[in-house]
C-alpha cells in the first residue's frame, strides 16, 4: 500500500480530504462508543473503550502514516477485543465495499471489523474476513477509494455467513439509539465529494 497524504487523498482536494477526514474520525468515535454500550448491556459486564489507531483526532496528519493498528480497543471484563470501525452511506444496504489492506491488517491483528449505520451494525470476525478475502474479487470499484483494492459483499453473502455464525447482525439497543440520534446530522451527511 502507498502511504502517501497524495495516494490516500486521492483525487480529492485537501481541504475536503481533511474535512472527510474530520467527519469519519468523528463517526467512528461515536460508533465507537455506541459498540461500548451494545457490549455493556448486551454481556451485563463492564466495558472499557480506548483509541489504538494511529491518530483518531480527525485531524489531517502526515507522518507516521505506516501505523496501520485498528482504530479502537474495548476490555469486556477482563478480555481484550480490538474492532476496526467501518461507516456505510445510510443509502446502501445491498452491497458493501471493504478496501483489501484494511482486511489483511485486521486479520494480521486478530481484530473484528464492525460495519456501522444508523439501525443497525454488523461485525465480521476473523474468519469472514478470510472469507471475502478468499472468496470475493479484488478489484478497484468505480465510487469506492478510486486508489484501494477492494473486495465487494453483497446482501446474500453477508446472510450466508450470517447463517453460518461468521458475522453477527444487530438492531442497536435503546441507549445506543439515544447516542446516535443525537448525532444523527454528522452520521448522515453525505460525504464530500471535490
Amino acid at each position: 500500500m502507498n502511504n502517501s497524504l497524495y495516494f490516500r487523498k486521492d483525487n480529492r482536494s485537501e481541504e475536503v480530504f481533511a474535512s472527510n477526514i474530520y467527519d469519519y474520525t468523528q463517526r467512528e468515535s461515536i460508533y465507537g462508543e455506541c459498540l461500548r454500550i451494545e457490549f455493556e448491556n448486551r454481556m451485563k459486564v463492564k466495558v472499557t473503550l480506548s483509541e489504538n489507531g494511529i491518530d483518531n483526532s480527525g485531524n489531517l496528519i502526515e507522518n507516521n502514516l505506516n501505523n496501520h493498528n485498528v482504530d479502537k480497543k474495548y476490555i469486556i471484563g477482563d478480555e481484550e477485543e480490538l474492532i476496526e470501525i467501518k461507516t456505510a452511506p445510510e443509502f446502501l444496504d445491498s452491497f458493501y465495499s471493504f478496501k483489501v489492506f484494511s482486511i489483511k491488517k485486521a486479520c494480521e491483528q486478530n481484530a473484528k471489523v464492525a460495519l456501522t449505520k444508523c439501525k443497525e451494525y454488523f461485525i465480521f470476525g476473523k474468519e469472514s474476513l478470510e472469507w471475502m478475502l478468499e472468496n470475493l474479487p479484488h478489484k478497484i470499484y468505480s465510487g469506492f477509494s478510486p486508489n484501494d483494492i477492494a473486495v465487494r459483499i453483497y446482501k446474500d453473502q453477508i446472510n450466508y455467513l450470517i447463517n453460518k455464525k461468521l458475522v453477527i447482525h444487530k438492531y442497536w439497543c435503546e441507549d445506543s439509539m439515544k447516542n446516535i440520534e443525537k448525532y444523527k446530522f454528522l452520521l448522515t451527511r453525505e460525504k464530500q465529494r471535490i
